[in-house]
């Protein structure tokens, strides 16, 4: 068994490798012996099956491994892709067959889901009972919501925080709530204003391989409903965040969620941001909410137009739309998407073509396109390419930091293209996945 230490090293370790990821999408760097190739190869593996299985009904889809996928490559894509404990479940169940190694890390990500939801929904009780002795309300966001009312079980989705949406007023009441359970208010970001809390303490990141029940969390309070792209460029729902959420249950306790089309609207411009990381969970997690809430005649698409058209959402939420219509056709209204996409700038229309052309769900690289797609106009252009220099948020320190492993990025990206055969030989001898993985990665 690793001693403490070893533990904290190893943590700290896999903390590092995360870090790196967020300047290098090279999979090289976050999971050593696994390579961009086969990563490929193993998301579009799985959002192949997930098409298929969402356009069923149809004879159980399989998700292969062999000499281009290993098992290990496949549960890390679908970890990245979010669809870890949904592909488990449905292998549970014969909706998806896998091989029989493969099969066993798939249930591994579903019993950690499961695990997590439960001690999450515990952690979010207290939460809720605080808040509401201080006369609080707050709104359950994302998937603490949408596991619990749309998704099979809540242990078919992957869940990293707790977000909570309250009232500007009600910020210094809700904080104290959360003081009286234990945590304490780690990070504040003024833009979007978002106020983390988490338990006193470190908290280890256990696997970098599924969303191991251990790894990190916290409680997220946001006070609007919006999201920030660069200098002058951000999308808000502005008073419609608060405009009659609806009563829901999560794991017996009551709660409030967004109603629709509010919550149509916030998933797809949450899904759209960032499509160089996006999971596909989040177009699935869309595509059962569209779905059941048009049959239950709790979503009108007359009503989602007008609320995106006039909050001027509606060329942010383009993306998330589009790729839907394209995993599972008929899903999303026709004259609905065409509103959505005539408001999109044609950066984020090529964007978008460019993930489909390539036939999974996730960017292996950021074109100019993906880092310039919110911005119209030669204002808006300027002020996302200065962001791109010198983020506006964070320290000095950060930036420079950023900065700094971004150049280390592209001076090992040049040296791996550039180095000799023997070299590339003694690298692929030093990644092998046994000197670089650490037990903590292969808990099941």
């Amino acid at each position: 068994m690793p001693s403490l230490r070893q533990g904290a090293e190893a943590s700290a370790s896999l903390g590092h490798r995360a870090q790196w990821l967020q300047v290098s999408l090279d999979p090289a760097v976050m999971w050593p012996g696994v390579t961009r190739e086969a990563f490929a190869t193993a998301m579009r593996d799985i959002a192949d099956v997930t098409r298929q299985v969402l356009q069923g009904p149809t004879p159980a889809p399989t998700l292969t491994t062999g000499q281009a996928t290993d098992a290990r490559t496949l549960g890390i894509a679908a970890f990245v892709s979010g669809m870890g404990p949904l592909l488990g479940y449905w292998a549970e169940r014969g909706v998806v067959r896998a091989a029989s190694e493969a099969d066993a890390v798939l249930r591994a990500h579903r019993a950690h889901a499961v695990r997590r939801h439960a001690m999450l929904a515990d952690r979010l009780a207290e939460a809720l009972a605080a808040m509401r002795s201080l006369d609080v309300a707050p709104t359950v966001l994302k998937g603490m919501h949408t596991a619990w009312q749309y998704l099979p079980d809540p242990g078919t989705r992957t869940i990293g925080d707790i977000d909570l949406l309250i009232r500007p007023s009600e910020l210094a009441r809700a904080s104290e709530a959360l003081r009286r359970t234990g945590l304490v208010e780690g990070r504040r970001t003024p833009r979007p204003f978002r106020s983390e809390w988490t338990p006193p303490g470190p908290q280890p990141i256990h696997s970098l391989e599924l969303d191991h029940a251990d790894n990190p969390w916290s409680v997220d309070l946001h006070i609007a409903l919006e999201r920030r792209y660069a200098r002058g460029v951000s999308a808000s729902f502005g008073p419609a965040a608060f405009g009659g959420p609806q009563p829901i249950t999560i794991n017996g306790h009551r709660a409030q969620g967004l109603a629709q089309p509010l919550l149509a609207a916030f998933l797809a411009l949450h899904a759209s941001y960032g499509l160089d990381s996006l999971q596909l969970a989040r177009l699935v997690e869309l595509t059962l909410v569209i779905r059941h809430d048009v049959l239950s005649r709790r979503l009108r698409w007359a009503d989602l137009r007008a609320l995106v058209t006039g909050t001027g959402t509606a060329g942010f939420v383009y993306p998330a739309f589009r790729l839907v219509e394209d995993l599972a056709p008929g899903t999303v209204s026709t004259p609905f998407l065409a509103t959505v996409e005539a408001a999109a700038s044609p950066r984020a229309q090529r964007v978008v073509r460019a993930i489909l052309d390539g036939g999974w769900y996730r960017l292996t690289r950021r074109s100019l396109d993906d880092k310039l797609m919110w911005a119209s106009g030669p204002r808006q252009v300027l002020f996302n390419l200065t962001e791109l220099v010198w983020p506006s948020e964070g320290s000095p320190a950060d930036v420079l930091r950023q900065h700094g492993r971004r150049l280390a990025a592209l001076a090992g990206r040049w040296f791996r293209l550039h180095a000799g055969p023997s070299h590339g030989s003694r690298r692929s001898a030093a990644s092998h996945p046994s000197k670089e993985r650490h037990a903590s990665d292969q808990t099941q």
